[in-house]
């Protein structure tokens, strides 16, 4: 991750912020479909672990560290400090939050979307 946010840094300071957080979502996108034609199409799931490139791919620095550089350029310094808090609390939030939601949704199909996969 060290090395990909160097590459990342250069990236931001040559096309600027918004592309850059762009990436994470595209990257997650093309994620997800192949998760979802793996269980599909019943292939192995040791495959599945052959697919943890997105844990190192350095998505979250991306978007933590754009975020925080999108801060520092439009907010005053005397409120720097509380908005870097800010944005650390809402993204620890939406874990908690996203946790919730998909146990809910589970809990309310329950076997009806085990019987989709």
């Amino acid at each position: 991750m060290l090395l990909q946010n160097m590459f990342w840094g250069y990236f931001s300071d040559r096309f600027g912020r918004k592309p850059l957080l762009w990436v994470p979502c595209i990257l997650s996108i093309f994620y997800f479909l192949t998760l979802m034609a793996w269980i599909h199409f019943s292939l192995p799931l040791e495959f599945i672990f052959a697919m943890s490139w997105q844990k190192l791919n350095g998505t979250l620095g991306i978007i933590m560290s754009g975020a925080y550089a999108m801060l520092a350029d439009t907010v005053e310094p005397e409120n720097l400090a509380r908005r870097f808090l800010y944005c650390k609390l809402l993204y620890k939030m939406s874990l908690a939050a996203s946790g919730a939601i998909s146990g809910y949704i589970v809990d309310a199909l329950g076997k009806q979307l085990f019987d989709l996969i």
